[in-house]
């Protein structure tokens, strides 16, 4: 009897070993990508630590955790993996990092506020100027910033919608996930796209917390 369950447990860790063996990094990837539309983002960002453990260049996997990890309010953590992917070649990692991690200069965001500083004194009653300046800041990573001049494009416009969505992304990149995600509601609720793309990852992470 004792020989007979060693040797079942004999063959169930062989069963097991050679099913571990039949994962590769593109299964781990697939697996994850299954995940993200099941909203288990935590989960898959396991499994693309399981991808990458495999193949330690493997770019696509890369990017993918680190949109993930924007979702679950780890951005710098993100902005790694945007660089790691981009090292690797992946174009689409590149432009992110560029327009989202890489910070803008002092002499860099001066010269871009400038232009928008015209424009507010040639069209005072317009919020899209003001909505600009607070898109420069939002680059440069000075999100507090960002919505100070957020709030003054809704002080001249209370309907203007991407100046609530940016401001809901600064909160979320503050920590403030609850009043971020009320805010891209908000603006998901006035028709606009970039809101109403990211309202079913703004209910995911609410309902994750």
């Amino acid at each position: 009897m004792k020989n007979y369950n060693l040797m079942g447990l004999l063959i169930m860790a062989a069963t097991f070993f050679v099913s571990c063996q039949r994962h590769t990094a593109e299964s781990w990837y697939k697996r994850a990508q299954v995940e993200v539309k099941a909203n288990s983002l935590k989960r898959a960002v396991l499994d693309l630590n399981d991808a990458i453990a495999i193949d330690s260049a493997y770019a696509d996997a890369y990017l993918l955790r680190g949109k993930i990890k924007v979702s679950l309010g780890e951005n710098d953590s993100a902005c790694k993996d945007a660089k790691k992917a981009a090292d690797l070649g992946n174009k689409e990692a590149e432009l992110i990092y560029q327009q989202y991690c890489k910070g803008l200069t002092d002499n860099e965001i001066k010269n871009r506020v400038r232009t928008q500083d015209s424009l507010v004194l040639l069209y005072p009653n317009r919020p899209e100027p003001l909505y600009n300046i607070g898109n420069v800041y939002f680059d440069a990573k000075q999100y507090k910033k960002s919505i100070e001049f957020c709030d003054k494009a809704i002080s001249i416009d209370p309907k203007y919608a991407p100046a609530y969505y940016n401001k809901g992304v600064c909160l979320i990149n503050l920590g403030d996930k609850v009043t971020g995600c009320e805010l891209i509601n908000k603006a998901a609720s006035m028709g606009y796209d970039m809101a109403l793309q990211m309202k079913p990852k703004c209910d995911a992470l609410i309902k994750g917390m």
